[in-house]
């Protein structure tokens, strides 16, 4: 074999799909897509070894789980993780659902010490330097839930198609606003917006009730001087956007098409990079380091070419995101308990840096651990470092990555 052929791709069914939208009502198009969606569960549903459901309280896992719970003749088993520490323990919804969807629901408790003593472990569990911070509470998931069953089915693959980010109405609302007059004048008011101490305009953000308001003044300022809606996105995302720390940089990226409209072309992109790259990572080598299996239906190829068909106001409206399948479940789930902002899967990492992690940290970024002239610039990573626990600003989320390849370089034995 000299070539490769590729006999399914998501940009083409993309772009296909919405050349060719569905052309019945919205009725008829939810009705068609329910039908799928009983179709795709019962087949991912299959299996000689107990099965169960991760269930979160979010749109995604509450659909999989009420259309589920409607095939089934007996109480299908869910699971949902919380933390003992009230603060960040987040099972409220999950437990709500799973009452009025009459499910054998179980809350997995955690503490911080699971969290904490499992941090040191990640190369283990990810068999390279992966960096995404909700790794900790998936891969204890993974660990409680494998107690209990064998397979375990999760919401993955819907807020790519479904438009499930509200970075997505953000950038498409924003980018006009944030990129009005000439280049030379943005600069300049990047520059300025800049020059302003981020951790005072945080300060103020708080007495006028605004969270983290330096950090989002920061970052568009960063964004503001995009040319085109591929970078503006591209600076949303990235973790490093006014300087790089790495290198080189060989990762690929998604190129917009004329074909797809903005947020389309956005939803592509997670589709092609961060989803692989990080969501589908993440909770398979989580779940296979405690030996568990995992299924996504809402990655079922079948599903995904019908979505795609959809026109883009079935899947997004003045409430956000994921409209057609919060009108499905809706029929299943009271409104109250899925009309709300979507929460993160994530720790308190910013707040454990400057505490129980802060000796940890501080020796992998020392200088004879992390020099100036490697793969990494250790000057910055150290300069952050410093500004994080100072309280200057929240870091977490650019020290987390470099914390991670630190790691993995110590249990290779390479620092």
């Amino acid at each position: 074999i000299t070539s490769e052929d590729i006999y399914w791709s998501a940009q083409k069914v993309a772009i296909n799909g919405q050349k060719n939208l569905f052309q019945g009502s919205y009725e008829k198009c939810k009705e068609e897509l329910e039908n799928i969606l009983f179709e795709v569960l019962n087949g991912q549903s299959l299996s000689d070894v107990p099965l169960g459901v991760f269930l979160s309280g979010g749109i995604d896992s509450s659909i999989v789980t009420a259309l589920m719970q409607k095939s089934s003749l007996s109480r299908i088993k869910t699971f949902s993780i919380g933390f003992v520490d009230k603060m960040y323990d987040e099972t409220f919804y999950a437990e709500a659902i799973a009452k009025h969807l009459n499910t054998d629901h179980t809350t997995l408790y955690a503490k911080p010490s699971d969290a904490l003593d499992l941090i040191q472990k990640m190369p283990q569990v990810y068999s390279e330097p992966f960096a995404d911070s909700s790794q900790i509470p998936t891969t204890l998931l993974a660990k409680l839930v494998k107690d209990h069953v064998t397979v375990a089915l999760s919401g993955d693959g819907g807020d790519e198609i479904f438009s499930g980010y509200s970075r997505y109405i953000f950038a498409n609302n924003s980018f006009n606003l944030l990129t009005k007059g000439p280049p030379i004048l943005r600069k300049n008011l990047s520059k300025f917006f800049q020059a302003i101490p981020p951790d005072f305009m945080n300060k103020i953000g708080k007495l006028i009730k605004i969270s983290r308001l330096g950090d989002k003044i920061y970052k568009a300022s960063n964004i503001m001087v995009s040319e085109d809606l591929e970078e503006y996105y591209d600076q949303l995302i990235t973790y490093w956007p006014e300087k790089s720390i790495i290198v080189s940089d060989s990762e690929f990226k998604y190129k917009f098409c004329e074909s797809l409209g903005s947020i389309e072309n956005m939803m592509l992109a997670d589709q092609l990079n961060y989803l692989p790259n990080d969501i589908l990572v993440k909770v398979d080598r989580a779940a296979m380091y405690n030996s568990l299996e995992t299924r996504a239906p809402l990655l079922d190829h079948i599903l995904g070419e019908f979505v795609w068909s959809t026109p883009i106001e079935w899947r997004v409206d003045k409430n956000g995101g994921k409209r057609i399948l919060r009108d499905i479940l809706s029929m299943y789930v009271p409104k109250k308990l899925i009309d709300r902002p979507k929460q993160g899967f994530g720790l308190p990492v910013n707040e454990w840096l400057r505490g129980p992690l802060k000796d940890w940290a501080i020796n992998l970024f020392d200088k004879k651990n992390l020099p100036s002239d490697g793969f990494i610039d250790g000057n910055i990573a150290r300069e952050t470092l410093d500004e994080h626990l100072q309280g200057k600003r929240n870091w977490d989320y650019r020290l987390w990555p470099i914390l991670m390849w630190q790691q993995w370089n110590l249990e290779k034995g390479l620092i």
